[in-house]
């Protein structure tokens, strides 16, 4: 399934776009390949730059994965623990 990705050369972009490895840190440290999923399942909006480099808003992840007391309670209905 291709991926729903903007280019990020195309008009209005938020000016908060991160990498998908730090996207999976903010996320409570799922795996970037989860980051990929989620833009795959239109969760998240993904932001193409050139052929590889792919990015998505910090607040966007954040509102994904928002935190409840001392869990993350993702998207995708799994509870990740917090260290």
């Amino acid at each position: 399934m291709p991926r729903k990705v903007k280019a990020a050369s195309s008009g209005q972009l938020p000016d908060d776009l991160i990498s998908l490895r730090a996207a999976a840190q903010l996320a409570g440290g799922v795996h970037p390949k989860t980051i990929r999923r989620w833009i795959d399942r239109e969760l998240l909006e993904g932001y193409r730059q050139g052929p590889r480099l792919l990015f998505v808003s910090r607040s966007a992840v954040r509102a994904l994965a928002q935190p409840i007391g001392a869990e993350y309670v993702m998207a995708s209905g799994k509870h990740e623990g917090v260290s």
